[in-house]
């Protein structure tokens, strides 16, 4: 079983969630091929792998380009594909009804754009990093996480990524990424 992790990432968030994927799927016996789509592109087809696991943060209400790009350019390959989809956003991070229904808007609208419906889905909380923004971006980003009650200090990093979310999605589409036909792999988790 060979899997393909396909991330984009702004600010390196989506790069360590990538990374931190591929490390599960290793000390669970199985190969992984990292490939970072603003860079680089797979080494085989996409039907070479037993799974596609895509990744991308949401920056200004959009997955980022790279992916969107990524998506239309291989979505006739990734339909006869067994694929999962990792949203990564802060409005899935906060665990509220509005910023739930904001990650899954986000989902719903790539979908539309590309016409790529991946077999499961998980929306994950991504990160503030503050740090890494611009002090315009540092100043509205501050000002939407206060007025979704949370309590932030723009000097520092914030990062709502749950891990342990990660793990049981992953531990749910493992064991069905050898079988077929693509139906078979997990219906849609969010």
């Amino acid at each position: 079983m060979k899997i393909l992790i396909a991330y984009a990432s702004f600010n390196g968030h989506t790069q360590v969630i990538a990374e931190w994927v591929a490390r599960w799927f290793q000390e669970h016996g199985v190969t992984t091929e990292l490939v970072n789509v603003v860079r680089q592109t797979p080494n085989n087809s996409l039907k070479a792998y037993s799974l596609v696991l895509l990744a991308a943060p949401i920056h200004m209400a959009k997955h980022h380009p790279a992916m969107v790009r990524f998506l239309r350019e291989h979505v006739t390959e990734l339909k006869s594909c067994k694929t999962a989809f990792v949203s990564v956003s802060g409005s899935a991070g906060l665990n509220t009804p509005s910023g739930k229904a904001l990650a899954q808007g986000y989902s719903d609208t790539l979908v539309t754009q590309t016409g790529f419906s991946p077999n499961a889905t998980l929306l994950l909380g991504g990160a503030y990093q503050f740090t890494k923004y611009n002090p315009l971006l540092r100043w509205v980003m501050t000002l939407i996480t206060r007025k979704e009650g949370l309590k932030v200090e723009p000097k520092h990093d914030m990062v709502l990524t749950d891990y342990g979310d990660l793990g049981s999605f992953l531990e749910r589409i493992v064991p069905d990424a050898d079988k077929t036909p693509k139906d078979t792999l997990l219906t849609k988790a969010s």
